[in-house]
């Protein structure tokens, strides 16, 4: 079998499918395999059961009951085994193994005492794997009662496609009921997650490893940048108890750790594993229905869940013990109190300073100072502000220094600030901190810094930031975006395209966004100036094109001035409301974002926006009805509607 990808990962992948034929030989006589029909060699059971699987395998959460039989006996061999273990040297040795050794050997090591935590996504690869060994193994399965029905839909389908009974957990009925009656159903979308996940899912999740020496999960390193870079194929759990309690109590399996997510899809397809629907339609990270949405081309997978969150908080506590114990109280709700957190898997506490690279620039509390109040700087800068303590700061080191490197001799300064601590306050008013690590270029002609606003912290990803902005002046700027967008359609015109229609950039500077920034809530000139620069640019760039091409041809729209004409004289054209928004919450409805909690107008068609930086429908239809004028003085040099060639 072979895979497109010829990374690392791959190779693993395929080294599990090639041995998986050696593997399904084995029997285990006293046990039911996973996705087997033969029940010859299961001896017979009492009590009232619905099939041989529900008999054989105890609830997750029930009581272990020891007895003298060959069960017992292994059981007991087990525990011995597990003691033994020195589960970093095991990580190690296991490093460089497939997805399928690794699934063998947590199988082989527990038994019936182990079990597959399945989300209803891809991890259904998780499965496929346990089965390919030809091992017993159980599944379970948190039901939150908030999930997608297509992941109800996927629970079935995949219980039937392997022969399985998956154990569901389910969250306390009585806590669930006491948390909504006090908070509402959508209190998520105003205070966070973490106390929605603590009673739906970590709660659920502690009383079901309770009955388990050990569980498997499909973690993979690539999945959240900073909370899971460093994710062992094995180790102790540094976040949950096992049955027989305390800290060391449980195993936990990451067989997919190393694996990039592009590999696990071309593994799923080549077995032809069912896969849930909502993948289709744009799904990567699947959680419960109202915390999760489609993502777009080039988005990280985890910006699908809990998305109006800073990104600090892109784990829902379930795998807390990747987060250094100073960030749990602020990841899950939980905080230290039960007993049950190991600050690292090492157990070491001790945290120096981090970006100590020769080419970065240790800021003190007057330097950033400084460098935020200037207008004009000799050079742009970038500023990370961070806590050495932070995982997330931790995982972007090595990305930061190669920037600084990358940077050095071109005219932008790397630096950092630390702003945890006693600065922590005023970097959050005056720096636009929310989490650690916050990104910060500072223009070289402007007073206003730019937040970094993605969870890709990558090299390439910080470099193309940085090179967007880095230019000295807004002309310059403004200049190097137009070469772009003209090389664009030098390249289409070589396809054979003749006729374009070109829309420019919008009033960006009159959104309720950036109205809010302000205490008179006016316009931010500085941001509406780039657009009309850009519009200028822009106009001159297509007219020397025209010059330059046989039988070029193009309508070009200008939306920056047509909307600035709109929103001067609002009566007008039917409007009310210019600077607030229709739907959102705050001042000027533009301090939370349009989620289902928040209220809206019922007069939208008054309102020129919709939310914080959206138009509404309204503006929209007029902004089309001046492109297709023909005596638009916004179009040039011609309509959209009218035959360019004409």
């Amino acid at each position: 079998m072979a895979f497109a990808s010829t990374s690392p990962s791959s190779s693993l992948l395929r080294s599990s499918i090639s041995s998986h034929q050696l593997q399904v030989t084995r029997a285990v006589p006293w046990m039911h395999f996973g996705g087997s029909n033969d029940h010859s060699l299961v001896p017979p059971v009492s009590g009232n059961c619905t099939n041989q699987r529900q008999c054989l395998v105890k609830p997750i959460f029930a009581e272990s009951k020891r007895s003298q039989s060959l069960a017992s006996l292994l059981k007991a061999e087990v525990e011995d085994n597990v003691e033994a273990e020195d589960y970093e040297e095991l990580a190690k040795q296991l490093e460089n193994a497939s997805p399928l050794a690794i699934m063998d050997k947590a199988l082989e090591k527990f038994g019936n005492e182990i079990a597959i935590a399945f989300s209803g996504a891809e991890d259904v690869a998780l499965i496929e794997y346990a089965k390919l060994t030809g091992r017993p193994f159980r599944v379970f399965s948190l039901d939150t009662g908030r999930l997608n029905p297509e992941t109800y839909q996927f629970f079935d389908t995949v219980e039937k496609h392997y022969g399985i009974h998956i154990e569901y957990m389910f969250p306390d009925a009585v806590e669930v009921q006491a948390f909504v009656r006090g908070k509402g159903l959508f209190s998520f979308y105003e205070d966070g997650h973490q106390e929605c996940c603590k009673v739906r899912k970590v709660r659920p999740l502690r009383r079901a490893l309770k009955g388990l020496r050990s569980w498997i999960t499909g973690q993979r390193k690539d999945q959240s940048p900073g909370t899971r870079a460093e994710i062992p194929v094995v180790q102790v759990d540094p976040s949950f108890e096992g049955k027989d309690g305390g800290v060391g109590s449980l195993v936990k399996w990451n067989p997919l750790a190393n694996i990039e997510g592009n590999d696990i899809w071309n593994f799923l397809l080549a077995l032809n594993v069912p896969v849930n629907s909502l993948h289709s339609q744009g799904y990567v990270s699947i959680g419960c229905e109202p915390c999760t949405r489609p993502v777009m081309p080039g988005q990280h997978e985890r910006e699908g869940r809990w998305w109006w969150e800073d990104s600090k908080a892109k784990e829902c506590g379930l795998h807390k013990g990747n987060i250094k114990h100073e960030e749990v109280a602020q990841l899950d709700g939980n905080g230290n109190s039960n007993g049950n957190v190991i600050s690292t898997t090492n157990g070491n506490v001790t945290v120096d300073d981090i970006f100590n690279s020769q080419n970065l620039i240790a800021l003190s509390r007057t330097g950033i100072e400084n460098l935020a109040r200037l207008e004009n700087r000799s050079e742009p800068w970038i500023v990370v502000l961070y806590a050495p303590w932070c995982r997330f700061c931790q995982a972007m080191e090595a990305s930061y220094a190669e920037l600084a490197e990358e940077l050095a001799g071109l005219g932008v300064k790397v630096a950092k600030f630390r702003a945890d601590g006693d600065q922590k306050a005023y970097a959050q008013q005056e720096l636009q901190l929310g989490s650690f690590p916050t990104i910060l270029f500072f223009p070289k002609h402007s007073s206003q810094a730019i937040k970094y606003p993605s969870e890709k912290r990558d090299l390439s990803s910080l470099m193309v930031f940085v090179n967007a902005l880095r230019v000295s002046t807004p002309e310059q700027y403004v200049r190097s975006m137009v070469n772009s967008l003209g090389q664009q359609i030098e390249r289409l015109y070589s396809n054979h395209a003749r006729e374009f229609v070109i829309v420019g950039v919008g009033a960006i500077g009159s959104t309720p966004s950036e109205r809010v920034k302000s205490k008179s809530q006016e316009c931010n000139l500085e941001l509406n100036n780039w657009s009309h620069m850009y519009h200028h640019a822009l106009s001159s760039m297509l007219n020397g094109l025209k010059s330059k091409l046989k039988n070029f041809n193009y309508s070009y729209f200008d939306p920056h001035s047509a909307a600035q004409n709109i929103i001067k004289r609002p009566p007008a054209f039917g409007f009310a409301e210019v600077k607030a928004a229709c739907c959102g919450l705050g001042v000027l409805n533009a301090q939370v974002p349009c989620l289902p909690i928040t209220k809206y107008c019922s007069n939208r068609n008054e309102f020129v926006f919709w939310d914080a930086d959206h138009p509404t429908e309204a503006l929209h239809r007029l902004l089309v009805d001046n492109m297709y004028n023909k005596t638009s003085k916004y179009t040039f040099p011609t309509s959209a509607l009218k035959p360019l060639h004409v």
